[in-house]
Protein backbone atom coordinates (compact mmCIF):
# COMPACT_ATOMS: atom_id res chain seq x y z
CA UNK A 1 0.00 0.00 0.00
CA UNK A 2 1.38 3.40 -0.96
CA UNK A 3 0.23 6.87 -0.02
CA UNK A 4 1.23 7.96 -3.53
CA UNK A 5 -1.53 5.78 -4.98
CA UNK A 6 -5.27 6.15 -4.52
CA UNK A 7 -7.20 2.94 -4.03
CA UNK A 8 -10.87 3.15 -4.95
CA UNK A 9 -13.45 0.40 -4.63
CA UNK A 10 -16.56 0.43 -6.79
CA UNK A 11 -18.92 -2.49 -6.26
CA UNK A 12 -20.29 -2.86 -9.79
CA UNK A 13 -22.11 -6.11 -9.13
CA UNK A 14 -23.50 -5.11 -5.74
CA UNK A 15 -24.85 -7.34 -3.02
CA UNK A 16 -28.03 -8.16 -4.92
CA UNK A 17 -26.81 -10.65 -7.50
CA UNK A 18 -30.36 -11.00 -8.82
CA UNK A 19 -29.97 -7.50 -10.26
CA UNK A 20 -27.39 -8.80 -12.72
CA UNK A 21 -28.18 -12.52 -12.88
CA UNK A 22 -29.61 -13.85 -16.13
CA UNK A 23 -33.26 -14.79 -16.18
CA UNK A 24 -33.67 -18.38 -14.99
CA UNK A 25 -33.72 -20.67 -18.02
CA UNK A 26 -32.52 -24.25 -18.00
CA UNK A 27 -29.25 -24.93 -19.82
CA UNK A 28 -28.54 -21.38 -20.90
CA UNK A 29 -26.10 -20.98 -23.75
CA UNK A 30 -22.92 -19.36 -22.31
CA UNK A 31 -23.08 -16.53 -24.85
CA UNK A 32 -26.67 -15.68 -23.94
CA UNK A 33 -26.08 -16.09 -20.18
CA UNK A 34 -23.00 -13.87 -20.14
CA UNK A 35 -24.46 -11.21 -22.45
CA UNK A 36 -27.66 -11.06 -20.41
CA UNK A 37 -25.74 -10.80 -17.14
CA UNK A 38 -23.57 -7.97 -18.46
CA UNK A 39 -26.53 -6.13 -19.98
CA UNK A 40 -28.54 -6.43 -16.77
CA UNK A 41 -25.57 -5.13 -14.80
CA UNK A 42 -25.24 -2.11 -17.07
CA UNK A 43 -28.97 -1.46 -16.83
CA UNK A 44 -29.45 -2.09 -13.12
CA UNK A 45 -26.18 -0.78 -11.67
CA UNK A 46 -26.00 2.54 -13.51
CA UNK A 47 -25.01 4.59 -10.46
CA UNK A 48 -22.11 2.24 -9.76
CA UNK A 49 -20.90 2.36 -13.37
CA UNK A 50 -21.27 6.15 -13.34
CA UNK A 51 -19.21 6.44 -10.16
CA UNK A 52 -16.44 4.16 -11.47
CA UNK A 53 -16.24 5.99 -14.80
CA UNK A 54 -16.43 9.39 -13.10
CA UNK A 55 -13.50 8.41 -10.90
CA UNK A 56 -11.46 7.51 -13.97
CA UNK A 57 -12.45 10.81 -15.61
CA UNK A 58 -11.37 12.90 -12.61
CA UNK A 59 -8.33 15.13 -13.10
CA UNK A 60 -5.13 13.58 -11.78
CA UNK A 61 -6.54 10.05 -11.73
CA UNK A 62 -4.62 8.69 -14.68
CA UNK A 63 -2.73 6.55 -15.19
CA UNK A 64 -5.05 4.05 -13.56
CA UNK A 65 -5.44 0.32 -13.16
CA UNK A 66 -8.92 -1.14 -12.86
CA UNK A 67 -9.81 -4.74 -12.24
CA UNK A 68 -12.36 -7.16 -10.86
CA UNK A 69 -12.05 -10.66 -9.46
CA UNK A 70 -11.50 -12.51 -12.73
CA UNK A 71 -10.46 -9.54 -14.84
CA UNK A 72 -13.00 -10.11 -17.60
CA UNK A 73 -16.53 -9.29 -16.46
CA UNK A 74 -16.74 -5.90 -14.75
CA UNK A 75 -13.25 -5.09 -16.03
CA UNK A 76 -14.40 -6.05 -19.52
CA UNK A 77 -17.44 -3.80 -19.26
CA UNK A 78 -15.44 -0.76 -18.09
CA UNK A 79 -12.83 -1.37 -20.79
CA UNK A 80 -15.52 -1.77 -23.47
CA UNK A 81 -17.20 1.47 -22.39
CA UNK A 82 -13.92 3.38 -22.44
CA UNK A 83 -12.81 1.92 -25.77
CA UNK A 84 -16.22 2.37 -27.40
CA UNK A 85 -16.36 5.95 -26.16
CA UNK A 86 -13.02 6.54 -27.92
CA UNK A 87 -14.53 5.22 -31.20
CA UNK A 88 -12.41 2.08 -31.16
CA UNK A 89 -14.00 -0.24 -33.76
CA UNK A 90 -16.48 -2.76 -32.36
CA UNK A 91 -14.41 -5.65 -33.74
CA UNK A 92 -11.40 -4.48 -31.73
CA UNK A 93 -13.43 -4.06 -28.53
CA UNK A 94 -14.80 -7.59 -28.98
CA UNK A 95 -11.35 -9.05 -29.70
CA UNK A 96 -9.87 -7.27 -26.67
CA UNK A 97 -12.54 -8.73 -24.41
CA UNK A 98 -12.21 -12.23 -25.87
CA UNK A 99 -8.44 -12.18 -25.44
CA UNK A 100 -9.04 -12.34 -21.69
CA UNK A 101 -9.99 -16.00 -22.13
CA UNK A 102 -6.53 -16.98 -23.27
CA UNK A 103 -4.74 -15.35 -20.37
CA UNK A 104 -7.31 -16.27 -17.73
CA UNK A 105 -7.10 -19.92 -18.82
CA UNK A 106 -3.32 -19.87 -18.47
CA UNK A 107 -3.60 -18.21 -15.04
CA UNK A 108 -6.13 -20.81 -13.89
CA UNK A 109 -3.81 -23.62 -14.90
CA UNK A 110 -0.68 -22.02 -13.46
CA UNK A 111 -2.12 -20.95 -10.12
CA UNK A 112 -5.01 -23.31 -9.46
CA UNK A 113 -7.45 -20.38 -9.42
CA UNK A 114 -9.94 -22.88 -10.75
CA UNK A 115 -8.61 -26.40 -10.16
CA UNK A 116 -11.33 -27.96 -12.32
CA UNK A 117 -10.57 -25.89 -15.42
CA UNK A 118 -8.44 -28.62 -17.03
CA UNK A 119 -11.21 -31.14 -16.45
CA UNK A 120 -13.83 -29.05 -18.25
CA UNK A 121 -11.87 -27.90 -21.28
CA UNK A 122 -8.63 -28.73 -23.05
CA UNK A 123 -7.73 -25.49 -24.83
CA UNK A 124 -7.91 -21.79 -24.13
CA UNK A 125 -10.29 -21.48 -27.10
CA UNK A 126 -12.76 -23.85 -25.43
CA UNK A 127 -12.33 -21.96 -22.17
CA UNK A 128 -12.93 -18.65 -23.96
CA UNK A 129 -16.16 -20.02 -25.42
CA UNK A 130 -17.46 -20.72 -21.92
CA UNK A 131 -16.12 -17.71 -20.04
CA UNK A 132 -15.68 -14.73 -22.38
CA UNK A 133 -17.06 -15.57 -25.82
CA UNK A 134 -16.69 -12.77 -28.37
CA UNK A 135 -20.37 -13.04 -29.31
CA UNK A 136 -21.37 -12.10 -25.75
CA UNK A 137 -19.55 -8.77 -25.93
CA UNK A 138 -21.02 -8.16 -29.38
CA UNK A 139 -24.51 -8.69 -27.95
CA UNK A 140 -23.81 -6.30 -25.05
CA UNK A 141 -22.60 -3.60 -27.42
CA UNK A 142 -25.73 -4.12 -29.51
CA UNK A 143 -27.83 -3.87 -26.34
CA UNK A 144 -26.21 -0.51 -25.54
CA UNK A 145 -26.92 0.66 -29.08
CA UNK A 146 -30.53 -0.55 -29.10
CA UNK A 147 -31.51 0.60 -25.61
CA UNK A 148 -29.49 3.80 -25.17
CA UNK A 149 -28.31 4.85 -28.62
CA UNK A 150 -24.71 3.75 -28.08
CA UNK A 151 -21.97 3.98 -25.51
CA UNK A 152 -21.73 7.77 -25.29
CA UNK A 153 -25.50 8.01 -24.90
CA UNK A 154 -25.34 5.33 -22.18
CA UNK A 155 -22.64 7.33 -20.38
CA UNK A 156 -24.80 10.43 -20.44
CA UNK A 157 -27.89 8.44 -19.40
CA UNK A 158 -26.13 7.19 -16.27
CA UNK A 159 -25.17 10.75 -15.35
CA UNK A 160 -21.70 11.45 -16.73
CA UNK A 161 -21.20 15.01 -17.87
CA UNK A 162 -20.03 15.91 -21.36
CA UNK A 163 -16.69 16.90 -19.79
CA UNK A 164 -16.31 13.47 -18.15
CA UNK A 165 -17.19 11.64 -21.37
CA UNK A 166 -14.64 13.77 -23.24
CA UNK A 167 -12.01 13.24 -20.53
CA UNK A 168 -12.39 9.46 -20.84
CA UNK A 169 -12.20 9.68 -24.63
CA UNK A 170 -9.12 11.89 -24.61
CA UNK A 171 -7.36 9.73 -22.03
CA UNK A 172 -7.97 6.58 -24.09
CA UNK A 173 -6.52 8.21 -27.19
CA UNK A 174 -3.36 9.56 -25.56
Amino acid sequence: HSDRVSYLHHNLSGDDLQAIAPEPVADLDPVYRIAQSYSRGLDNRQAEYRDALAALASPGTLPAIFHCTAGKDRTGMIAALILGNAAVPTETVVEDYALSGRYWFEACLATDIDPNVALRVHTWQEFQGQTCPPAAMLQVLQHLEDRYGGIQAYMRTIGLTDEQVESLRTAALE
